[in-house]
């Protein structure tokens, strides 16, 4: 039954983050990434710590804290800071191959730190959705053109992106492993409270010392921003980052974190039908894959 609540979160988590990113997009045009990612943190600890302080959740003892803390600094932290700085020097062929080795990767740890094994058919449907996922996220022909030749031929910023890339895949990975021994008799509110909060602690500093703390604050306090930037917060709060500490909880951390990276799955729809974009033979058939893998998950995750 655990594992039944373990997938239901984590599709819950991509389908949160899809919508989110649906919302966030206007806002990205006029705030950085690094901007939203300060705001995000801030917002989502105060709500959490809101209600655990309301209903008195008890927190973790200090072992279990001083995981969750560190989950949260290597992969909240260090590790959307290595990802954005990836963004800025890989080709989106490179950066969609990250992101797939980056929750193989994951699986790998969890076998060899936590011990954890799933049965041959669970791989296998983790492995077609994976296939699904990289069909579905791999750029098509118009989007490779449209990428600046300076862009796609600088070896320097291809090295440099692949360096830091990797480092995020890395500490996203580290941070799940981290997390899983943490959760297993606490609550997943407080974890994901203890997870945030070095976020946006660490955050703050950064902007204090680099000056750029006033327009980091704009996504909350500019009017034009707020109701679009709350709601996001709430959908990511919630639905992201609670829903993915209640996955890793009740699953094993290669399948939750598998079926949280399938967040394409979801923003394909909407790209299909808002935005009236025609869907390519590939992302079709990712989809399929992917949907495929799921259900052998599913059937065979006990």
């Amino acid at each position: 039954m655990d594992g039944y609540i373990g997938i239901a979160a984590a599709l819950t988590a991509a389908g949160s983050w899809a919508l989110a990113s649906v919302l966030f997009k206007g806002l990205s045009e006029e705030n950085g990434a690094v901007a939203l990612t300060y705001a995000k943190a801030v917002v989502c600890s105060l709500i959490l710590l809101g209600i655990v302080l309301l209903f008195r959740i008890d927190f973790p003892g200090p072992k279990e804290a001083a995981l969750l803390v560190s989950s949260g600094i290597v992969g909240i932290l260090i590790g959307d800071i290595c990802f954005f700085k990836a963004l800025r020097h890989l080709t989106p062929q490179a950066l969609v191959v990250l992101l797939v080795c980056g929750q193989v990767l994951t699986a790998i740890l969890a076998l060899i730190v936590l011990g954890e094994n799933v049965a041959a058919p669970v791989w296998g449907g983790l492995a077609l959705v994976l296939l699904g996922l990289y069909f579905m996220m791999m750029p098509g022909p118009e989007e490779v053109a449209n990428k600046s030749e300076e862009a796609m031929s600088s070896r320097h910023s291809s090295l440099s992106g692949l360096f830091w890339g990797a480092l995020s895949i890395l500490c996203m990975a580290v941070s799940m492993v981290i997390a899983k021994p943490a959760l297993e008799a606490n609550s997943t509110l407080c974890a994901t409270l203890l997870r945030m909060t070095p976020a946006a602690v660490g955050l703050f500093f950064i902007g204090l010392l680099s000056q750029n703390l006033p327009e980091w604050h704009k996504p909350i306090v500019d009017r034009r921003y707020r109701k679009m930037f709350f709601l996001a917060a709430l959908v990511i709060t919630f639905g992201g980052f609670w829903m993915s500490m209640v996955a890793i909880k009740n699953a094993p951390v290669a399948v939750a974190g598998v079926l949280m990276s399938t967040e394409p799955l979801f923003v394909l729809p909407f790209v299909a039908i808002v935005q009236k974009k025609r869907i390519r033979l590939s992302e079709y058939g990712g989809a399929v894959l992917t949907t495929v893998g799921l259900i052998l998950v599913t059937l065979f995750t006990q």
